[in-house]
């Protein structure tokens, strides 16, 4: 299942934005099937809007602290109430549509009954029956209130402050359930799926969190975007989940499997707000682009590897193209590479293979050592039970590679990197899982295994995060182990080298002389040894 662009509508001016600096002083209500704008109606400064149950009328929630009521029909106003003393960030009807709950930044939820009344001015009664809202409860908060949200099951109300938490409370009592606490900036926008048993939740620091609403624990937390999240819905009747974004994208994933399955690239700026369809066929995002986009979904198969390798792709033209730019600024000579390698999709892979590497290493290390210290402690006061015991078994990958322990493992996926691309690969990792390898790299040394490979990959990290390494003392006990044995192991090395060089200038000696001749002129021998001729001399007496 993918999604396409399937309308683009363009808006004569950002209404509901609250960044519009002209003409925010209406609403508009377009018709999904005709793309056209079937009503024009003058409101206040818009921050939020519903359609009530039975899609006749209209509710806003204005930035004075009102709540408008139009009716769709007649084009009109019903009534404005005066409901917040701040502006008024986020509404939401209950499931069962029989009340409205507003947030605003007065710092008070509120929560308002439907009712049908005659207006104010009618004596006689004849004037007809108009929806009215009845202020029902309100529940006082810390702080400003920037998202409300219903659980589709009717039991339970979610919060989200200006303090970057969540707050849950029962629905029918306002009896405090839990309190989701994570983001480091306010959180934007919430959802709850459809079966109320997860909640995700975007907020300004550019991660989306993905939550249990049994327990209040933090499924996953993932860096979604490269800007302030703005909006997230989730699809209808599944654990999908749209996010917008001010980086101008809006992102889908997988709230099961924690991957992003596309990103739907469009609107030329950021994006603030969205709306999914009750069926979840089409998903429909506002920007400040003044542009409205519909993006239908569609029977095409998409594959998350394709997608994922297509956007590695990007990255790696657009890292290109910079540093192209940067060239050209600079107009100054390349200074010489350290290294033979270069940054590509192979790179990635390889760094991104490593990291998994890492993870998985360290989780079987953990348990290792969990399972040491549990049985220590059953030791101290039954030896006889602390026999019994068995270490957990490890991790499948590991049996089916010969049951290599978590270096050996490791070691295992650097040796599979390519030469040239292990330089690129080391970069990628971050340097929290730098000293992870470092611990690594100390029982290799220890252990004296793959020397040569070792030296490389220890010197290359501290080549590059030198300052890092030498300001953490974390780091102290590794580096004064690895000194010690590394200068043993490389004077082994070295004897070695120099035993078998002298081994083989012996060995060339030896065949030089048992395997190699003097070659002669034979002309210039032969000449050599014939006899000489010897003149006769006459003698004459005088």
């Amino acid at each position: 299942m993918t999604f396409r662009l399937f309308r683009l509508l363009q808006l004569p001016t950002p209404c509901f934005f609250p960044s519009s600096s002209h003409l925010q002083d209406s609403v508009k209500i377009w018709n999904l099937k005709s793309k056209s704008v079937i009503r024009t109606i003058p409101s206040g400064y818009a921050l939020c809007s519903l359609f009530t149950p039975g899609n006749r009328q209209v509710l806003v929630g204005t930035k004075t602290g009102e709540i408008e009521i139009f009716d769709i029909s007649s084009s009109t106003m019903i009534r404005s109430i005066k409901g917040h003393s701040g502006a008024i960030w986020s509404m939401d009807i209950s499931p069962d549509g029989k009340q409205l709950v507003t947030g605003s930044a007065d710092h008070d939820v509120k929560f308002w009954d439907f009712d049908l009344t005659r207006d104010d001015d009618d004596e006689d009664g004849t004037s007809p029956l108009r929806l009215t809202l009845v202020p029902a409860r309100t529940l006082r908060m810390s702080d400003d209130v920037l998202c409300v949200k219903y659980s589709p099951d009717n039991r339970l109300l979610a919060v989200a402050l200006l303090d970057a938490t969540v707050k849950v409370f029962y629905a029918d009592t306002l009896k405090f359930f839990l309190s989701l606490y994570g983001h480091k900036l306010p959180v934007m926008s919430l959802d709850i799926s459809s079966d109320s048993s997860l909640i995700v939740t975007g907020s300004a620091d550019k991660n989306v969190k993905i939550w249990g609403l049994d327990f209040g624990n933090c499924h996953k937390s993932i860096f979604a975007h490269d800007d302030s999240i703005m909006a997230i819905k989730f699809v209808p009747n599944t654990h999908y989940f749209f996010t917008a974004s001010k980086d101008k994208t809006l992102k889908y994933w997988d709230g099961d499997k924690f991957v992003n399955i596309t990103k739907l690239e469009g609107h030329h700026g950021e994006v603030w707000c969205l709306a999914m369809s009750r069926e979840g066929s089409f998903v429909v995002s506002g920007s400040h682009d003044r542009s409205i986009r519909v993006w239908e979904r569609t029977a095409e198969q998409l594959f998350i590897e394709e997608e994922r390798d297509r956007e590695l792709e990007s990255m790696m033209e657009q890292d290109f193209e910079a540093d192209l730019d940067r060239e050209k600024s600079a107009k100054e000579k390349q200074e010489e590479a350290d290294a033979a390698s270069k940054k590509s999709l192979e790179t990635v892979k390889a760094g991104e293979k490593l990291v998994e590497a890492l993870e998985l290493a360290d989780q079987e290390s953990l348990n290792i050592s969990e399972f040491a210290q549990a049985k220590a402690a059953v030791a101290r006061t039954r030896p006889q039970d602390a026999a019994k015991m068995v270490l957990p078994a490890p991790h499948p990958l590991l049996v089916a590679l010969g049951k290599l322990t978590p270096a050996q493992y490791v070691l295992h996926v650097i040796r599979e990197i390519r030469a040239s691309d292990l330089d690129q690969a080391l970069l990628v990792l971050p340097f929290s899982q730098v000293f992870s390898l470092f611990r690594y790299l100390e029982e290799w040394v220890r252990r004296g295994w793959q020397i040569e490979l070792t030296c490389r990959v220890l010197f290359y990290l501290l080549k590059v995060h030198q300052n890092q390494i030498v300001s953490n003392r974390t780091f102290r006990p590794l580096l004064d182990s690895i000194k010690t044995h590394i200068r043993e192991l490389i004077q082994r090395q070295k004897d070695m080298v120099g035993f078998n060089l002298a081994a083989m200038k012996f060995l060339k000696r030896e065949w030089e002389e048992t395997n190699s001749a003097d070659f002669f002129d034979v002309a210039k021998i032969e000449e050599a040894n014939k006899p000489k001729k010897v003149k006769k001399l006459k003698v004459t007496s005088g």
